[in-house]
Parts: C-alpha cells; sequence; structure tokens
C-alpha cells in the first residue's frame, strides 16, 4: 500500500496495486486503484495508472528442484501447438550447456517429428489465414489432415498436443513398431493434398487483391527488426558474410541430422501477405521430403545420452544394480 494523499479532493486515499487476473496469463495489464479512508470501499478510479507487465513461473527455482522432464513439459505447455518444436529446441539449449552427444537414432526421431509439427503448423497458419480472408474449405479440409498427423503424436508419447517427448538427452521412449511404415504413408497422401490446398486459393484473383502487396516487408526491414523463418525468405536478403544466398537454420547452423537432409529453401521477391502464404506452403512440401528420408536413413541404437545428469538408467538396469543411478 502507498499514500496517494491528495488525489481524491481533500480527502486522504491509498494506492492498491492489484496483479492481472487470471494468474495463468503471460502478460497482461496491473491495474492501480484508489481506497478512500474511512469508508472501507475500494473503487476504480476513471483514470487509474495502468501498467503493463509480465507474470514469473517460477521456471528457475522449478529447474533446480524438478526433474527434466517436468521442466520442459512447464515450458511448452503454453505453446500447445508446436509443442514438440518447443521441446527440441529447449533440450537441445540444455544438451550445449551440457555438452552432451544425443545418440544419432534420437536425433532422427528429433528431426521427424520436428518436420511433422512444421508441417501441422504452416496448415494451421495458412488454412486459418485464408478463413480470414474469406475462404473456408481450405480450412476444413487441413485439418482433416492436420488430425492424422496429431495421431503420430498420440501414438508416440500418448497425447496429442502436451507431447513431452524430447526431452534433454535423446526422447522418451523408441518408437513403435510400424510406425515408421505409416508415417511414410501418410506423408505420402499428404503431397497430393497440398496441391489441392494450394490450387483453390494461390490463382485465385480474389485471394490475390486481397494478399499482393499487402503488408510488404523490406530487406532492411527484415535486418533492423531481426527476422527469421518465413517473415525473412520473403526477401532475396542475407547476412552480408553470404551475399545472394536465403538464410534457412536448418542449412546455415544445422541441428541434430539436418546437415544430411539438405532442403530446398524457398524465396519470395516481393516480402508481401501472397509471398508468406506460398512459402509456407512449400515448406510442406520440403518437409514432406525430409519425412520420407529419416526412417530410410535411421539407424537402430540407444535413444538416450548414457548422461545419468540427464536421463534416468533403464528400468532393468536400476534393479540389477543400485549404482547404475548415479551420476
Amino acid at each position: 500500500m502507498q499514500d496517494a494523499s491528495g488525489m481524491i479532493g481533500r480527502t486522504e486515499a491509498r494506492a492498491a496495486s492489484f496483479p492481472p487476473r487470471p494468474s495463468l496469463c503471460v502478460g497482461d495489464t496491473k491495474r492501480v486503484h484508489q481506497k478512500r479512508t474511512g469508508t472501507g470501499s475500494i473503487y476504480s478510479m476513471a483514470k487509474h495508472p495502468k501498467h503493463n507487465c509480465t507474470l514469473t513461473r517460477s521456471l528457475p527455482r522449478d529447474r533446480s528442484i524438478r526433474w527434466n522432464r517436468f521442466v520442459v513439459r512447464s515450458v511448452v505447455d503454453p505453446i500447445y501447438v508446436s509443442t514438440m518444436a518447443q521441446e527440441h529446441a529447449h533440450s537441445s539449449a540444455v544438451e550445449r550447456l551440457l555438452n552432451c552427444e544425443v545418440p544419432l537414432r534420437a536425433q532422427y526421431i528429433r528431426v521427424l517429428f520436428r518436420e511433422i509439427t512444421r508441417i501441422s503448423n504452416h496448415s494451421l497458419a495458412s488454412t486459418t489465414h485464408a478463413m480470414d480472408v474469406g475462404a473456408s474449405t481450405p480450412f476444413l479440409w487441413a485439418f482433416e489432415e492436420r488430425e492424422k498427423l496429431l495421431e503420430f503424436y498420440e501414438r508416440v508419447p500418448g497425447a496429442r498436443m502436451h507431447a513431452s517427448f524430447i526431452r534433454p538427452g535423446g526422447v522418451a521412449q523408441d518408437l513403435p513398431i510400424g510406425l515408421c511404415r505409416d508415417i511414410d504413408s501418410s506423408t505420402q497422401q499428404f503431397a497430393s493434398r497440398i496441391d489441392e490446398l494450394e490450387e483453390m486459393p494461390t490463382g485465385n484473383r480474389i485471394w490475390k487483391l486481397r494478399l499482393v502487396d499487402i503488408g510488404t516487408v523490406t530487406a532492411q526491414q527484415a535486418k533492423d527488426w531481426g527476422f527469421s523463418g518465413v517473415m525473412l525468405r520473403v526477401k532475396w536478403w542475407a547476412y552480408p558474410s553470404q551475399p545472394g544466398v536465403c538464410w534457412d537454420s536448418r542449412r546455415a547452423a544445422p541441428y541434430d541430422v539436418h546437415d544430411q537432409s539438405d532442403p530446398d529453401v524457398p524465396v519470395g521477391t516481393r516480402g508481401d501477405r501472397y509471398d508468406r502464404y506460398c512459402i509456407r506452403i512449400e515448406e510442406m512440401r520440403q518437409s514432406v521430403r525430409i519425412i520420407v528420408q529419416c526412417p530410410n536413413q535411421m539407424p537402430s541404437g540407444m535413444i538416450k545420452a548414457d548422461d545419468r545428469k540427464l536421463c534416468p538408467p533403464s528400468r532393468g538396469r536400476m534393479k540389477l544394480s543400485m549404482e547404475s543411478c548415479a551420476v
């Protein structure tokens, strides 16, 4: 409580700071309300101060007392449409800090599900965008195909969205028998579905009128604002050390086994909304290529690093010797 005498005429008043509601919101507004002493009533001023703020989730403390899989879950839960990608980013950061080498099979599994997530996200972004512009059919078609991709999530970690599958040191468990075959057949079918999704809006006159030369981003703006992903590739701009080469982290700074996949990098020419739509469609095709390659190149072997700081021993090894849990 802070003294705020003189704010309401001659009556003594106090300012009370109320945190954002609901408490689960990451970014919200903190409001300051006024209380008139002697009446016991709290009321809002006509122009009470507002402050943008961010709530802490106490993740540093959580990391210090919990096992890593619970920490991963708390990081990715708010971003439920892209959980595998967020798990991968968090796990890779932890592995770099601890200089941990991830087994090759686990790297292939990660890339496989990372590209499935990319297709799922791009189909969601492109078709909801189409629905906002005025075309609802692509949205319904894409969600039918997206449900098939989410079934692969369900078959591995048991959850359709909050996967908690990619963890520091590897992955939670190995792929079930027959999953790679089903993924291969489904992605081959999805490649033809991409053509159908693209055929309806891409050449449509109304679609182009609402997207072409709208929301244009210049090369200098992309550089100044630190864009990445599709927002960066809509222009023929790259870092000064690589003039004329479009930038994709999977090629410029490959992680896991992306150095063996070598996807093509689609780029735009105008930097507008239409270019961003076309790039997402083409990136889904490139993800299909990578998904088809992964099961054919995936070796057998371990799926977790032999590092007790990150990965607990197997149940059989632990029952054989309790010393196997030692770091």
